[in-house]
C-alpha cells in the first residue's frame, strides 16, 4: 500500500532535512604547540558555543609526530592531501569534507557568521602554554637533542619522550649518558657523539664511547629490561646491542616502523618533536652506511617544562 503524505507529515519531513542539512560536526586535528590548530580549536568551539544542537567538534590535540603520523594515514582517505596545505592543523566538516584553518574561518564567517577577531599572539601565547600542558600531562622525563652536521651547521632539534614507568632500567642508563659520567678513565656522554649508522627508511645510530685504546667501551652491560615497548612508529628509540643483555649506551631512532625489532632491541621512547630534523637526518649522504660529513649531537639534556 501506498504512504499517504499528509501536509503534516510533510512538514515533517521537511523539518527532518532541514535539520539533517544544519547539524554539522567539525573535527579539528592538530599540534597542539603550534598558533594555527589553537586558532581552529577555538573557533570549533566558538561555533559549538553559539549553535547548540546544531553544531558540534570533537577537538584532538597532538604532538607534533602524532599529527605527523595522524596525517599519513588521513592521506589513505584523502589521497590528494598536500602535506604543506595541512602542515600543522586538519579541520573535517562532518568527517569528509577536509579544511584547512583558513578555509574553516572562512566557513564560520559565511556560513555561520562567526568572525575570528583574536589577535595573533593570543594564540601564540595558547600554543606555548598548552605544549607545556600535554607535556607535564604525559608524566614522563623528556629530553632534547640539538643536531648539527659539521659542514652545513645546524639541523635542528629532537625531542624525545622517554617511557621510565615501563623501563625505568634502561631510561636511567640513557639519561646518565644525557648528563654525562666518567668509566674506566672515559668521558661518556652523549653530547658531540656522532651518528655512526644511518640507513634511509631504516633508522640512525649514535652514542657509541671510545676509550683510550680505540676500542668501543660496552661494559658494564645493561640487560634487556623487557620488550614491551613496540617499534611502531617513525622516531621510536630504543638501544642497540651486539646480542642478548648486552646494552650499554649505543641508541637508534627508527625512520618508520620496525617490527622486526621488536623482541630483539629494548625500546624506551620516542621522538615527539622534530620531523623536520629527522627527516633532514634520514636525507644525509651516505657511504656504506656512514653518514659522508660528520653528524653529531651538539648538545643534549633533560628538558624543562616552563
Amino acid at each position: 500500500m501506498p504512504t499517504i503524505q499528509t501536509a503534516s507529515t510533510s512538514a515533517a519531513n521537511h523539518s527532518t532535512r532541514k535539520k539533517q542539512r544544519l547539524e554539522q560536526t567539525f573535527s579539528v586535528t592538530g599540534c597542539v604547540g603550534d598558533p594555527a590548530f589553537q586558532q581552529a580549536k577555538m573557533m570549533a568551539e566558538s561555533l559549538a558555543n553559539k549553535y547548540p544542537g546544531r553544531i558540534s567538534c570533537n577537538i584532538t590535540p597532538l604532538l607534533p609526530l602524532e599529527f605527523f603520523e595522524f596525517r599519513q594515514h588521513l592521506k589513505k582517505d584523502h589521497p590528494t592531501l598536500v602535506d604543506n596545505l595541512y602542515p600543522t592543523c586538519t579541520i573535517t566538516q562532518n568527517g569528509t569534507t577536509l579544511l584547512t584553518t583558513a578555509q574553516f574561518l572562512d566557513v564560520a564567517r559565511e556560513q555561520y557568521v562567526v568572525e575570528d577577531t583574536r589577535p595573533v599572539p593570543l594564540y601564540q601565547a595558547l600554543a606555548r602554554t598548552s605544549m607545556s600542558e600535554v607535556i607535564k600531562s604525559r608524566k614522563h622525563p623528556f629530553v632534547y637533542m640539538d643536531i648539527r652536521n659539521r659542514d652545513t651547521g645546524p639541523v635542528g632539534r629532537l625531542l624525545i619522550e622517554l617511557y621510565d614507568d615501563v623501563c625505568p632500567k634502561t631510561v636511567g642508563q640513557f639519561l646518565k649518558f644525557v648528563r654525562g659520567e666518567d668509566i674506566d678513565g672515559t668521558r661518556c656522554e652523549y653530547r658531540n657523539s656522532l651518528f655512526t649508522r644511518l640507513l634511509p627508511n631504516g633508522w640512525i645510530q649514535a652514542g657509541e664511547f671510545t676509550k683510550p685504546d680505540g676500542s668501543i667501551l660496552r661494559e658494564p652491560p645493561l640487560e634487556d629490561e623487557n620488550f614491551i615497548v613496540p617499534h611502531a612508529h617513525r622516531g621510536t628509540i630504543s638501544m642497540v646491542n651486539a646480542g642478548p643483555h648486552s646494552n650499554f649506551s649505543a641508541f637508534m631512532i627508527t625512520f618508520g616502523a620496525k617490527p622486526y625489532f621488536d623482541r630483539k632491541y629494548v625500546a624506551f621512547g620516542r621522538v615527539m618533536d622534530g620531523e623536520e630534523t629527522l627527516a633532514m637526518l634520514e636525507s644525509t649522504p651516505t657511504v656504506f652506511e656512514r653518514p659522508v660529513v660528520p653528524v653529531f649531537i651538539e648538545d643534549v639534556g633533560v628538558y624543562v617544562v616552563e
